[in-house]
């Protein structure tokens, strides 16, 4: 797991923060103080006043499945076991997997049958679903793999190192090669996008501690790299101060016109190459953006949808701005969601902050602003160890399975070779009919 983005660690049980659908009303500094006051008095073991603080904070955000494991835990607690039962039920509809059997917090239920079938519930959850298959693993163990891109007319791969500060170009066979030269002066490499028309390849970057030769100094500095894919050769570099305020751009897109946009996790802002060339400038900026993930344009370029990995997932509107979160069916949760992209008439998403990680498509209606349905498309694979960025290739979808994040530390030091694999590339077929689950 990416502990450099802002997470809800549902296996921690530990919420960063919290949203809904009417995100633009909320007063966001007292929906984080109730949550607080809430495990605050669990730790005190104030039970009543533990479950009036989730109830409170639920009020704001009505799907939010940690929450919802909360309030079962408040009731259980609270000696109120009919009532822990339905958002436990909530969340094992939503796909979601919690070990409540090893939570003493529910030891009051443990003989009742409809706990029960919640495990049960929640082991059917566990299983693989089979939706992908290998494509090919990229030779070079801590690589540390966050993106992935396609060069359609070389039809090669392209994939950034976090760690080895570099952009690899692959065939698909697996076989790679270094695109980008020590002396261009990379950080860690996040997201990746190809400009065919104008034959460019653009790198979201970050001066991050878990890359090698990590200077303090820089910390919090980020920005973009622009390659001439004719060349091979790096054209510029549009970057960010690192201070006073700290950026880490994980990840971009780019449209048919070439206008990139990149998100910062960070600030969090959307920034764009300055009109003047000489760095980035603010692109939009909203009050409830939290951590800004996946980016992606609707093929007419009118449309920009962001992935919150705190909230959920946002429409702009490019011409007014307008920002809209889009609201989730009542049994989904899409937070911790970090690659984002579009795709006829849907989007994918690459899901890797809630358990089991997944891959899901959002089918939208006409109008880009309702969620229709939702299909998890992968999920429990066993190679799919915080899966993060991918690329769609006609009617396949492309994405790093194993980022393996949480081989190095905050420090920069890596777990030792022996602990590593090579990094794993998964592909899902579209076009397929796709596995129910």
């Amino acid at each position: 797991m990416n502990r450099l983005k802002i997470m809800i660690a549902l296996g921690g049980l530990a919420l960063v923060f919290i949203g809904g659908p009417s995100l633009q009303a909320v007063d966001l500094a007292k929906l984080q103080t109730s949550y607080e006051q809430a495990i605050k008095a669990y730790e005190e073991k104030n039970y009543p006043l533990y479950l009036d603080r989730i109830g409170e904070s639920l009020q704001n955000f009505p799907n939010h499945p940690l929450l919802l494991y909360r309030l079962a835990s408040a009731y259980a607690l609270n000696g109120m076991p009919l009532k822990a039962m339905p958002p436990l039920r909530q969340t094992a509809a939503m796909g979601l997997v919690f070990d409540i059997w090893k939570n003493s917090d529910f030891r009051s239920l443990q003989r009742r049958p409809e706990f029960k079938k919640i495990m049960d519930l929640y082991a059917q959850n566990a299983v693989h679903l089979k939706g992908s298959r290998r494509a090919w693993a990229i030779p070079g163990k801590s690589l540390l793999v966050e993106g992935l891109a396609y060069d359609p007319q070389e039809k090669k791969f392209l994939a950034g190192s976090v760690r080895r500060r570099k952009i690899l170009s692959l065939d698909r066979a697996g076989r790679s090669e270094s695109l980008s030269k020590p002396e261009d002066g990379l950080w860690a490499v996040m997201g990746l996008r190809v400009d065919p028309p104008r034959r460019k390849l653009w790198a979201s970057m970050s001066a991050l501690p878990q890359m090698e030769e990590f200077k303090p100094e820089d910390e919090g500095r980020a920005g973009l790299a622009c390659y001439d894919l004719k060349t091979g050769r790096l054209q510029k570099k549009y970057l960010l101060p690192g201070k006073p305020e700290r950026h880490l751009l994980g990840d971009l897109a780019v449209d048919a016109k070439g206008t990139v946009v990149a998100t910062d996790s960070q600030s969090p802002v959307l920034y764009t190459p300055s009109a003047s060339g000489d760095g980035l400038e603010v692109y939009l900026k909203f009050d409830s953006f939290q951590s800004l993930q996946g980016i992606d344009f609707s093929p007419d370029g009118r449309v920009l949808f962001v992935a919150d990995y705190s909230v959920g997932v946002y429409v702009i509107d490019r011409k007014t701005k307008n920002v809209r979160l889009l609201e989730p069916p009542r049994n989904a949760a899409l937070i911790g969601i970090d690659g984002l992209y579009y795709y006829r008439g849907s989007l994918l998403a690459v899901q890797n902050g809630l358990r089991p990680n997944r891959i899901l498509r959002i089918f939208l209606n006409k109008n880009f602003d309702r969620i229709e349905r939702l299909a998890v498309l992968e999920a429990n694979e066993p190679s799919m160890s915080e899966p993060t960025l991918g690329v769609v290739v006609d009617d396949v979808f492309y994405f790093n399975a194993n980022s393996q994040w949480g081989l190095v530390d905050d420090k920069g030091q890596a777990a030792p070779d022996n602990k590593w694999t090579d990094p794993v590339v998964l592909q899902i077929n579209l076009a397929e009919p796709q596995p129910k689950k």
